[in-house]
């Protein structure tokens, strides 16, 4: 007993740690600047996407909703888990997660669902009367942009520390729209935490 008593402990602890340990001190409240938004127009850099809504659903084609903005409170090394990090639409009553982060040349790495060691941020956060927009992808070679000979995948993004600064300056995109020229009202959320919100009226900044 005494041995399966030490085994349990040794597992718990283990548990833990992949859940909340990471390099640098994880941020739990940020505060931004919104600095631009918009609807992705470039064609060659994937302003569409095309994913599913469930893994047996009709696979949909979505333009990325994006926005620009200033994160602070790095005034020490810090991680922030980009997943806290939520795009809903007011009038349809949808919540998105991202489908990627960068910040110059920097681009955020992602993880699928199954292979994630962290707690699950998006999952965790739900607000009530939302419903949650956790798209399936294709993977994607070299050889062909979509393989669809493999299994469809949910992914998170990957948390990443950055190096003392006055202000982060992040750039997120999340498949709100199903035209360019959709228009909506939307709130940018940290977990549950409403921290900006903007309007695009026919496909243009309002």
């Amino acid at each position: 007993m005494k041995y399966l008593f030490s085994f349990l402990t040794i597992n718990l602890l283990i548990l833990n740690i992949g859940f909340s340990q990471h390099k640098h001190p994880l941020i739990n409240n940020v505060k931004i600047e919104l600095l631009k938004y918009g609807v992705n127009e470039n064609m060659f850099g994937g302003a569409k996407l095309e994913c599913l809504k469930n893994n047996d659903a009709q696979e949909e084609e979505r333009y990325k909703v994006y926005f620009v903005a200033k994160f602070h409170d790095f005034s020490s090394k810090k991680t922030i888990d980009f997943n806290n990090i939520v795009l809903v639409d007011v009038d349809n009553k949808i919540r998105y997660r991202p489908i990627g982060v960068s910040s110059g040349d920097w681009y955020a790495n992602s993880i699928k669902l199954e292979e994630y060691e962290y707690e699950d941020a998006f999952a965790k956060y739900s607000l009530e009367g939302i419903e949650d927009f956790d798209f399936f992808v294709f993977p994607t070679t070299k050889a062909s942009f979509k393989n669809r000979k493999k299994p469809k995948y949910r992914y998170r993004m990957e948390p990443e520390h950055f190096k003392a600064k006055k202000g982060l300056r992040l750039y997120l995109s999340f498949p709100a729209f199903k035209t360019r020229k959709d228009s909506g009202n939307f709130r940018i959320y940290w977990k549950k935490e409403l921290i900006g919100e903007f309007k695009i009226q026919d496909g243009k900044p309002s």
